[in-house]
């Protein structure tokens, strides 16, 4: 991340994701993409994502972003697509009761959820939930 900004940003939306989703391990994984079991309890996975070039740049030199952050939500074994559901769900209700983020950013909103089996080793797959945050600010 190139602005400090932007890392409180994300490091807003990890403590968002924790606190809302206490019964499920919620980790922040810069740029480290390989999938971890989730063992004995739901996990949410959390990425840099990029905030790629600026949608749009403001008189005086400010630019708006338009960040995607990718989620990846890992359930136990047990129900999965109805965990992967259920956890989406909540962190929808996130994302809707502060759409700013304190303050942070200008809109905060989920993707749709798709589903996508996983190898974790040679002889299991999970299946895993995967969405993004899209958060848009002016630096």
């Amino acid at each position: 991340m190139a602005d400090p900004r932007q890392l409180q940003i994300l490091e807003a939306i990890e403590e968002l994701l924790r606190s809302g989703l206490a019964a499920a391990e919620v980790e922040f994984r810069r740029n480290d993409f390989s999938l971890t079991d989730p063992g004995e309890s739901d996990s949410v996975s959390m990425y840099d994502g990029d905030p790629g070039a600026p949608i749009e740049e403001l008189v005086g030199g400010s630019k708006t972003y338009r960040h995607e952050i990718p989620l990846e939500i890992a359930p136990t074994q047990s129900s999965a697509d109805r965990r992967i559901h259920d956890i989406h769900g909540r962190i929808k209700i996130l994302v809707k009761a502060d759409r700013s983020l304190g303050g942070l950013v200008d809109y905060l909103d989920l993707t749709e959820l798709a589903n996508a089996p996983v190898p974790v080793s040679e002889s299991k797959t999970l299946t895993t939930g995967l969405a993004s945050l899209i958060a848009e600010y002016t630096l």
